[in-house]
């Protein structure tokens, strides 16, 4: 102990820097005591503030003004109440823009569809109505051709059959005959002597510009050929039986024949179209000028796609589970490419059907009759095949059809029918059979759950 005493006395300067160092071992230990504790107030004052600023620099899609473009990704926006409202704005504005165009497309669907008796439909309204029906029916297919007879207020084709054999046969035969008579006036001796070479060569010519003048003549009588005949097979359109029974139909036989005229008048309408453009871009009338030049059928296949017929394959038969296989009108659909090429199968919002047109076509103005149909009532081409036809053999069969190249093209064309303005009119046994709910309980009815679709189920093009 007396040696350390001696030892502090005579290194007065050491001792006291080592009280200073412990002085300030300690004073740093109480420092960073305090430090840390601010550190940790600091930090638990800054978590509020780092969310504040996230909030402040979210990036989120905002909406296009054009809904078909892609959304427009925005950095560094807070969500507060002003960008809340303006959202309800956007979407409320979306919302209207869906119920117009929604309620466009159910205007176009339905527009000039008119049922074939008053009363017919969901039950018809008397007992005489079914019976009404089957003339009714006839005389509306009967006048899709326009050739006479039957109610033509709905679209026509103007159509017409080719000269017969016998009438062209004596046109010719009076040809003939005028022109000997005039050989003969002039010298009497051709009784006698018989024709020359020349004169023979004249009568050969005479029938020949007959011939011409009578195809040419019964061409410009008509926009398209066709089997005017409804009771013969090659008419082209088909007339479902119950039409011809004496027995009276069933409301579902009915209703079927309404689906297959309003999808013969749609594609009908287009046709009809597209032949008044090519004769105003032409200049021509009749078949030289048309798209379509000849008929040959227009035909509704059975069966809605996606439900209860697998594209072009044929029914299913599985009418019992409909309701269950049915989306709901407001849950999205994918396209499903696998019924049908376009993507588009019957749904909780339209129904899907078939139709197969085969015609002899104009190739050139082939794009005229293309875009018509796509321009009618959301029709769209699904399928096509074009086989190669001889226009000589096709002038002996007595079809004239000018100065185009023609093929025989068979078109499969897809339509839809939306059910909002169907389902009021569907028979019961009908609306099972397609999954229609009860119309107080449809998921489609109402701008609110429509709205709810937005971007979900979009209907076709």
């Amino acid at each position: 102990m007396t040696d350390v005493l001696n030892w502090v006395r005579n290194n007065p300067i050491t001792v006291a820097a080592i009280v200073v160092a412990l002085v300030a071992a300690g004073l740093f230990g109480y420092a960073y005591t305090l430090n840390t504790a601010l550190q940790e107030r600091m930090q638990a004052q800054r978590q509020p503030l780092s969310t504040l600023d996230s909030l402040r620099r979210q990036s989120i899609p905002f909406p296009n003004a054009d809904p078909t473009q892609p959304e427009i990704p925005v950095q560094n926006i807070a969500i507060n109440q002003g960008v809340i409202d303006e959202f309800e704005v956007i979407f409320g504005r979306f919302d209207q823009q869906f119920e117009d165009l929604y309620a466009y497309a159910i205007r176009r669907n339905r527009d000039g569809k008119q049922v074939m008796l008053e009363g017919l439909f969901p039950s018809p309204a008397s007992a005489d109505l079914p019976f009404d029906a089957r003339s009714a029916y006839r005389d509306r297919v009967v006048a899709l051709l326009g050739a006479g007879g039957g109610d033509t207020s709905g679209p026509a084709l103007d159509a017409s059959e080719p000269p017969s054999s016998e009438r062209i046969a004596n046109e010719i035969a009076d040809a003939e005959e005028s022109t000997l008579d005039t050989i003969v006036s002039i010298r009497l001796e051709a009784q006698e002597g018989g024709l020359t070479e020349s004169e023979t060569q004249e009568v050969f010519e005479a029938k020949q510009q007959r011939l011409v003048d009578v195809l040419q003549d019964a061409a410009s009588q008509a926009t398209v050929y066709a089997d005017t005949d409804p009771f013969s097979p090659d008419f082209p359109f088909v007339i479902q039986g119950w039409a011809l029974d004496v027995d009276p139909p069933t409301v579902a036989e009915m209703w079927e024949g309404q689906m297959q005229l309003w999808v013969l008048e749609d594609v009908v309408e287009a046709i009809e179209l597209a032949n008044e453009r090519a004769a105003e871009a032409s200049g021509l009338s009749g078949v030289p000028a048309s798209v379509v030049k000849r008929l040959i059928s227009l035909t509704v296949e059975p069966g809605y796609i996606g439900l209860d017929s697998g594209g072009l394959a044929g029914g299913s038969g599985r009418e019992a589970d409909t309701p269950l296989r049915m989306p709901a009108p407001n849950v999205q659909q994918p396209p499903n490419f696998v019924v049908s090429p376009s993507g588009r199968s019957t749904n909780g919002v339209y129904l899907v059907r078939y139709a197969t047109l085969q015609a002899d076509i104009s190739i050139n103005k082939l794009p005229l009759l293309i875009d018509a149909i796509d321009e009618v009532n959301f029709m769209t081409i699904v399928d096509m095949d074009v086989r190669r036809v001889d226009e000589y053999e096709m002038l002996n069969e007595n079809y004239f059809y000018g100065s185009d190249d023609v093929a025989e093209v068979t078109l499969t064309i897809e339509t839809v029918w939306f059910r909002d303005w169907l389902a009021p009119m569907m028979p019961a046994v009908i609306a099972r059979s397609v999954g229609q709910p009860a119309r107080d309980n449809q998921g489609n009815q109402g701008g609110q759950r429509r709205g709810n679709q937005r971007g979900n189920n979009r209907g076709p093009r």
